[in-house]
């Protein structure tokens, strides 16, 4: 049975993936897509594209997820096979231009969804190291999920600086929730048999009162914690300077149209387009492939030293430690060849 956050809306798989991953889930790697994606343009693309990219989620531009791959199967996103086969991988709907803006519908939602995954998989905390050689070597505890990003395999921008400045802050929102402190903003409504509900200054009953709400008061919870049990509820929403029961309060979310409208044309990652020159250790020509593997028909061959066009890179065949591959243009002929025989101009 495919493996899938509850949290997901819609489902379109991709062909793109590598079937069962060879290492344990340990890492989340969250992606900009580059354009204010919906999730049935993206998944829509993963699915008919050429370009043999996908991811395990995408969250599009209203907060809604869709899901592409399934956790237990490896995606292609981040340009390095060995960190797909750890991480489930996250497009999210960005601004098209630097740094890549997230809307708050997306950045909220990638930390319930990074949470929700973080849960799944028995992690207590989510982990953050800047410093990209430090990250790579740091081997997560049991309980513990690392945060990666793409542009540490690959020449990209992804994630973005906005989401860049933001990876502690993601971290650490994640972990509060999994540790029983949930950051919200849903909307609440008080129901109890009396007049009104104490609001208490700790999740418990023993507390002193602080202030109360009026029964049938709507509220936005500031966050939601776990406190004393009451008729089986745990949980506690805080708001205005006090805690609340959950046993009395009735989740009121957002009603959304069930039946999306359709987008306009799907919003692809914009390519890299760059300028490179092939360099082969042997100074032989390089084969430009049909698909990015060596069974592949060869489209051409490039002259070492020649200058191409790379739009951009793909996983494919793993061939002297590299499975990284440039979708490359040679006069006027597209392909793939293996990137580690490319140098740029």
């Amino acid at each position: 049975m495919a493996t899938w956050s509850p949290l997901t809306n819609k489902i379109r798989e991709s062909k793109d993936n590598s079937g069962n991953r060879t290492y344990k889930i340990t890492r989340i790697t969250p992606h900009c897509w580059v354009g204010q994606v919906s999730i049935e343009n993206g998944l829509a693309y993963f699915a008919t594209t050429e370009r043999q990219v996908s991811s395990n989620y995408i969250i599009g531009s209203d907060g809604r997820v869709g899901g592409c791959v399934r956790e237990e199967w490896r995606a292609w996103t981040s340009s390095s096979r060995d960190n797909d086969n750890r991480a489930i991988t996250i497009e999210c709907a960005s601004d098209t231009k630097s740094p890549y803006a997230f809307k708050t519908a997306v950045y909220e939602k990638l930390i319930k969804l990074s949470a929700d995954i973080c849960q799944r998989y028995g992690k207590k905390k989510l982990i953050w190291i800047s410093d990209k050689s430090k990250a790579l070597a740091y081997s997560p505890k049991d309980d513990e999920m690392l945060l990666t990003v793409h542009r540490w395999f690959s020449d990209t921008d992804c994630p973005g600086n906005w989401l860049m400045s933001r990876m502690s802050d993601l971290a650490e929102k994640v972990t509060a929730i999994l540790q029983g402190e949930t950051p919200t903003t849903d909307t609440y409504k008080v129901v109890t048999l009396g007049n009104a509900l104490r609001l208490r200054a700790e999740p418990n009953t023993s507390s002193k009162q602080v202030g109360y709400l009026d029964n049938g008061t709507s509220f936005k919870a500031e966050k939601v914690v776990k406190g004393q049990n009451i008729g089986g509820v745990d949980t506690w929403a805080y708001y205005n300077g006090g805690y609340a029961s959950g046993k009395y309060l009735l989740p009121t979310p957002v009603v959304t149209d069930p039946t999306p409208k359709p987008h306009p044309d799907p919003e692809p990652p914009k390519p890299v387009t760059q300028k490179y020159k092939v360099k082969t250790n042997t100074g032989a020509p390089l084969a430009l492939r049909a698909a990015s593997n060596t069974k592949a028909v060869c489209i051409v061959w490039m002259p070492n030293k020649s200058e191409v066009t790379v739009t951009d890179f793909v996983q494919g065949q793993m061939i002297g430690g590299c499975d990284q591959w440039a979708r490359t243009t040679y006069k006027g002929k597209s392909g793939y060849c293996l990137s580690k025989y490319l140098t740029k101009a």
